[in-house]
């Protein structure tokens, strides 16, 4: 029930409900231990215990209070199935979290790392110099790149945008600049070396833009193995596929993009986590 209902009612990434229902597997686990043999027995003196445990293995603070997050949902689900029930979370508080700024690179080791690239024939070469070149360009997330489609791809009046399936199941359309557009028609007209008879699509299902020899999708560790190394040769350490991201972003608003359109390309829901930016 507690799956159905994140997935289903509150619309939360798959990552994110794997995660909520591992959190509290492991709160439950913890319970059976302090001999609690139903979740409605589970008090609010076993979770300070189990936060306690999460405190001395030196959890960080975000870590816990997403644990928090997703025993808020979960007990909500028990008060809704029994009325009676009393809410131990309503006794809990989370922790602050540390407010981290983000890891911006300058424009010169932007171009470092996206330039960087064995200059060969090998259509993987253009692949992953289309994989940064969008990553930064548009400013998306590592597991927004390796969702898109072909039919992600929307050309119009000599314009490329891409139709980005992001957090909170939310859809948004974002632009390309000019060298992400020809680094992804480079990149386009490789594919067909690299991929089955099929194309890679397979079943009858949408083709991957980016994929892997013989046409399967790209992963996310593909991606941020290929950000580590091509930024560990030119850079003091290596950067993550986010990094680009917050750089895309500093970039415009540094270039004199509002704050509400950076909000819109990248997908956020809140206006604050954009305001980080501006730090």
């Amino acid at each position: 029930s507690f799956e159905t209902y994140l997935a289903r009612e509150r619309r939360r990434s798959w990552n994110t409900v794997m995660a909520y229902v591992r959190d509290v597997a492991d709160l439950l686990e913890f319970a059976g231990g302090e001999d609690v043999a139903d979740a409605r027995q589970l008090d609010v003196l076993v979770i300070r215990r189990y936060l306690a445990l999460l405190h001395r293995r030196k959890l960080d603070p975000a870590s816990i209070g997403r644990r928090i997050s997703a025993f808020r949902s979960f007990f909500g689900i028990v008060a809704r199935m029994y009325p009676t029930y009393d809410d131990p979370m309503e006794a809990i508080r989370s922790p602050k979290k540390a407010r981290k700024l983000p890891r911006v690179l300058s424009v010169d080791d932007v171009f470092a790392v996206l330039d960087g690239g064995d200059e060969d024939d090998d259509p993987l070469a253009a692949r992953d110099h289309a994989i940064l070149e969008v990553l930064y360009g548009a400013g998306l997330r590592v597991s927004e790149v390796g969702d898109l489609d072909d039919r992600s791809v929307e050309r119009a009046d000599g314009a490329v945008t891409l139709r980005v399936h992001g957090k909170g199941d939310k859809d948004r359309v974002v632009p390309l600049g000019r060298k992400a557009q020809s680094a992804l028609d480079a990149w386009l007209a490789v594919r067909p070396s690299i991929v089955d008879a099929d194309g890679g699509a397979g079943n009858g299902k949408e083709r991957p833009l980016f994929v892997r020899r013989g046409g399967p999708r790209i992963s996310v560790r593909t991606v941020q193995r290929l950000v580590e190394r091509r930024s560990r040769g030119v850079l003091p350490r290596h950067a993550s596929p986010h990094a680009l991201r917050h750089s895309c972003a500093t970039h415009l608003l540094d270039g004199g993009a509002d704050l509400r359109s950076i909000q819109e390309l990248l997908g956020h829901a809140r206006q604050g986590t954009t305001q980080r930016y501006t730090h």
